[in-house]
């Protein structure tokens, strides 16, 4: 019940949740004409431990999902994912992680520490909330010949970010292995090896604030 919710979210622990169902088609175009269903559930955790343990502006995340279904992509023979919310038809562990916010001068510092996903971090905006596919982000990062990480995928890194009401910069490093998607292991292989390697981004933004006309 929502009070129940409620109940857990006063003592630190707090839940969301989505499911989301996709069926799309090619009528005409590409390699051929095609149909796909995929879907995809989501389940996210939230640890407020200023309220569990006292420790101020810390909280612990923890995510899993479960998706199922085809990729249109694959008989259509575009570059780009088609839809976004496909992923491994498996169930999958995905973000594990710590963060700290701390407020410093006008603007708040955070902090994460743990299985991260770097395309959660970057090259994210607002604006592709209105599109089901990541081909922005995938346009960028297209030259890039790296395993950057996108839900439900994850691996180890670190992430900083300073923020005031105008302006961001921010910056991540994040473990790349060959290992990481590997759906026999469900995103619990929490291996670091010797030939793995690290990606590095950084990014700034500023959102300039118009005045209003009167």
């Amino acid at each position: 019940s929502m009070a129940w919710r409620e109940g857990l979210s006063d003592d630190g622990l707090s839940f969301e949740g989505s499911f989301d169902s996709y069926f799309f088609g090619n009528p005409v175009g590409g390699q051929s004409q095609a149909f796909a269903y995929t879907q995809s559930l989501y389940f996210q955790l939230e640890a407020d431990l200023e309220k569990i343990a006292g420790w101020k502006g810390g909280s612990l995340v923890w995510s899993w999902a479960d998706n199922a279904g085809s990729d249109l992509s694959q008989t259509l023979g575009n570059e780009f994912q088609v839809v976004g919310a496909y992923g491994p038809n498996t169930f999958y562990f995905d973000l594990l992680y710590l963060q700290q916010e701390v407020n410093v001068g006008r603007g708040t510092l955070t902090l994460k520490a743990g299985q991260l996903t770097a395309l959660n971090d970057f090259l994210v905006t607002d604006m592709c909330n209105y599109y089901v596919n990541e081909a922005f982000q995938a346009d960028v990062l297209r030259g890039i010949d790296v395993l950057a990480t996108y839900e439900p995928e994850a691996s180890w890194g670190a992430f900083a970010k300073y923020e005031e009401k105008a302006w961001y910069v921010q910056s991540g490093v994040y473990q790349v292995s060959d290992r990481i998607g590997d759906n026999n292991t469900h995103g619990l292989d929490y291996n670091i090896q010797a030939d793995d390697g690290l990606i590095v981004f950084a990014e700034g933004c500023w959102r300039p604030q118009w005045a209003s006309a009167k």
